[in-house]
């Protein structure tokens, strides 16, 4: 039981981390290259970034959010990449989308802090995955944040190959 609370602490704090994580990335990334593409057709980083942020705004805070109120609501769909790309918002900027991500970041840590041990293990249904619980849902936003992490990463380096192109779902 030790090793699973020690588990779980270890991952919420790595969860935690990728707000500065970003910052920290965000803050050394080129202005002139956020809209930039590739030939290949892949997303711009303000795309992958804007990307992140509205997953965890439409899905993944709504997801764990399921969790922790006591009469949960149901849990949103992915959206496809053509849907997301068509609400795409351009014109928010980099410090907007940090802000809000670090704001329901804090928010959803700050929730399951509170939680009981036996939160972490609660089943709820999501209409495309199935019945999850809370722990899948944080080890998820975790696994996928890193991966826009490190597109991010990729497209600091003008590497563009291995990034999001259009029709792939990256969830």
């Amino acid at each position: 039981m030790k090793e699973l609370l020690t588990y779980r602490q270890r991952m919420l704090t790595h969860w935690e981390n990728t707000v500065p994580t970003l910052q920290r990335l965000v803050a050394r990334f080129p202005d002139g290259l956020w809209y930039r593409t590739s030939s290949n057709g892949s997303w711009s980083a303000h795309q992958i970034l804007s990307h992140l942020c509205d997953l965890e705004e439409q899905v993944f805070s709504p997801c764990i959010h399921a969790f922790l109120n006591e009469h949960p609501v149901p849990m949103p769909i992915y959206p496809s990449d053509k849907d997301w790309l068509s609400k795409y918002r351009p014109t928010k900027s980099v410090a907007e989308l940090l802000a809000d991500y670090k704001n329901l970041r804090v928010q959803g840590a700050n929730g399951i802090k509170e939680l009981p041990m036996g939160g972490w293990i609660v089943l709820r249904r999501h209409p495309q995955v199935g019945l999850r619980t809370l722990e899948w849902w944080v080890e998820h936003s975790l696994a996928v944040t890193r991966q826009h992490i490190s597109w991010l990463e990729q497209s600091t380096k003008l590497d563009f190959s291995g990034m999001i192109s259009s029709g792939k779902t990256a969830v």
